[in-house]
């Protein structure tokens, strides 16, 4: 059963802890069209509608990770990742830039309290880029 008020409340913890040390990052989502078939696909002309979100980037010491492609000087001691309000969308594979560099978000987490979202949080790696675009 879902406690409403406590919901609310951690929500609203959760949206000030946000905007203690907010980043406002644009993202490019892809644009999809009717295929004329009752479903869709990517605009073949996608250049990406740019979404602003507000988000906290945090940090926490991490371990190395095994058996994983790293850009030339990854930091192995912090793993960044990237929280939104309950009322934000944020989607594994998204990149944006943010502190100078390209980011990729990794899974996103429900974070989840009194029956109810109160955010989403998800890990950041550092997005590679290469000829002819992001990987």
């Amino acid at each position: 059963m879902i406690n409403v008020l406590a919901l609310k409340q951690a929500r609203d913890m959760f949206t000030r802890t946000i905007k203690e040390n907010p980043t406002i990052v644009l993202i490019y989502r892809d644009v999809y069209v009717s295929d004329g078939f009752g479903g869709e696909v990517i605009d073949p002309f996608n250049v990406g509608a740019p979404v602003s979100i507000e988000c906290r980037i945090s940090h926490e010491k991490k371990a190395v990770e095994q058996n994983s492609i790293s850009p030339v000087g990854l930091s192995t001691n912090l793993a960044r990742y990237i929280s939104v309000a309950w009322n934000v969308s944020i989607n594994e594979n998204e990149v944006f830039e943010a502190m100078g560099r390209k980011w990729r978000i990794g899974p996103v987490d429900r974070l989840e309290k009194f029956g109810g979202v109160v955010g989403y949080q998800a890990p950041l790696k550092e997005a590679e880029i290469v000829e002819g675009g992001e990987t």
